[in-house]
């Protein structure tokens, strides 16, 4: 993104939809047009992408590792069964969702919010818009 960036639009390559992969072929011709030339209608001093090359190899590696994600998933379901993954993949969420939640109480308690039960914090994006965040304290 070049430094006179004001805009989303002057970020460069913007996609709504984009296949990356079509029949089973990489779309890499349509993404390099994508990526060089799509923000020159918006402004002629931005060329797209800084660098095609890492661009398309990030995609690549993107895709690997969905591929392989997708063979890891697919050998799980016809060792175990999909409702056997499915129900593991919940039990996984609920652990996690449970772990996070314990975390959050024991981050209040040592700030001393046994008395007042809700925790005010604020900071600032990058454009000084307030981000403000309260944490309060489930007893039940």
């Amino acid at each position: 993104m070049p430094a006179f960036s004001r805009h989303i639009d002057e970020e460069g390559a913007q996609f709504v939809s984009f296949k990356l992969v079509k029949d089973g072929s990489f779309n890499e011709a349509e993404l390099i047009e994508a990526l060089t030339n799509q923000s020159k209608a918006v402004n002629p001093l931005i060329t797209g992408t800084r660098n095609v090359k890492d661009n398309l190899a990030d995609f690549n590696a993107q895709i690997a590792a969905n591929k392989r994600g997708i063979e890891l998933l697919s050998n799980l379901i016809a060792e175990f069964s999909l409702t056997y993954v499915q129900a593991y993949m919940i039990y996984i969420q609920k652990n996690a969702e449970s772990a996070v939640k314990t975390m959050l109480r024991e981050l209040s308690l040592s700030q001393g919010l046994l008395e007042v039960d809700t925790l005010h914090t604020e900071d600032l994006m990058d454009d000084g818009s307030t981000i403000r965040l309260a944490l309060t304290i489930d007893r039940g």
